[in-house]
């Protein structure tokens, strides 16, 4: 969030399967072997992701995280993953 910046407010309609995958910067700066884990790397990770719930996406990314950087979290990760029931 920056300040005075405006925002605007939007709707979107998720259809029965659409995900909705949000992140902070924490998760994509993430290091470890060699480099930081990066956007591609994420979705490569979500788009291999075993299907099931937006729990276990959850965990499931979070789980190729911690590999990639050892375990160590130098930054805030906050993942939201959303889909319509």
């Amino acid at each position: 969030v920056a300040k005075d910046h405006y925002y605007s407010a939007t709707k979107v309609d998720l259809k029965s399967d659409d995900l909705l995958f949000l992140y902070t910067d924490g998760v994509t700066d993430v290091p470890g072997n060699g480099g930081r884990f990066g956007y591609e790397r994420l979705i490569e990770t979500v788009t291999k992701a075993p299907c099931g719930s937006s729990q276990e996406l959850l965990d499931y990314v979070l789980a190729v995280v911690r590999d990639f950087s050892g375990g160590k979290q130098s930054d805030d990760q906050v993942i939201v993953v959303a889909t319509r029931s």
